[in-house]
């Protein structure tokens, strides 16, 4: 105020001290109870999250694919019924559930040259 004999103050004259203090980031620890991964560094565990989620991707697309194509028009070109769709689909899931638990357990015990054949045929078909 003006004819005020009090100094003025700001928030500037302030000063406060600040201690930082400097970590390294931690691993998970959840790393260490698995093998395969326990010695990965941080890039290689940034790799092996990306082949996961590529293949993740590539195992839900033939899903996603299905209900796209109502969408586009399959199930009238077809001249299906609602019902008749529904279980179409119903019948796929069960198909697809069932064959998942041998289909792995086959794929684990699998050699690389069989792999490969199965890549080639695949190519082929």
């Amino acid at each position: 105020m003006p004819g005020s004999s009090e100094p003025i103050r700001s928030s500037i004259d302030v000063k406060v001290d600040i201690e930082l203090e400097e970590t390294a980031p931690q691993r998970d620890p959840l790393l260490e109870d698995y093998d395969l991964i326990r010695d990965k560094t941080a890039e290689e565990l940034k790799a092996l999250d990306k082949s996961v989620i590529r293949k993740l991707d590539w195992n839900y697309l033939d899903r996603i694919n299905v209900s796209n194509a109502r969408l586009a028009g399959l199930q009238e070109d077809l001249r299906m019924s609602d019902t008749m769709w529904s279980a179409g689909i119903s019948l796929f899931y069960v198909g697809y559930i069932l064959s998942q638990v041998p289909a792995n357990v086959i794929i684990a015990k699998a050699s690389r040259e069989s792999s490969s054949h199965a890549a080639c045929w695949g190519g082929l078909a």
